[in-house]
């Protein structure tokens, strides 16, 4: 039996707050975010879906609707693209 990452939960909960805006929602991840990691005066983003690890309302993985991720593959070689639908589900790709 598998069990789901640690950081399965909070996405979760930010993805089902479909009543708030994203503008909301990046209110109140903004800066208190179990993802952020602050160092040498910036401050970056290790949530899933954020290609670039910055911490921006552009590039947050969690409050948007269509993001695209990348993961390593099942067998180790190479990766597989992921992309959030807009029902919320992910749906992988092969690369």
């Amino acid at each position: 039996m598998t069990t789901a990452p640690a950081w399965d939960t909070q996405v979760a909960a930010a993805r089902g707050a479909a009543a708030m805006s994203a503008h909301l929602q990046w209110m109140v991840l903004r800066n208190c975010s179990s993802f952020l990691i602050k160092r040498n005066k910036q401050t970056y983003s290790t949530e899933p879906d954020n290609l670039k690890a910055c911490n921006s309302f552009r590039y947050n993985g969690l409050i948007h609707r269509k993001t695209v991720g990348v993961e390593p593959a099942a067998d180790s070689k190479g990766v597989v693209v992921v992309r959030k639908r807009r029902s919320g589900q992910r749906k992988r790709t092969a690369s």
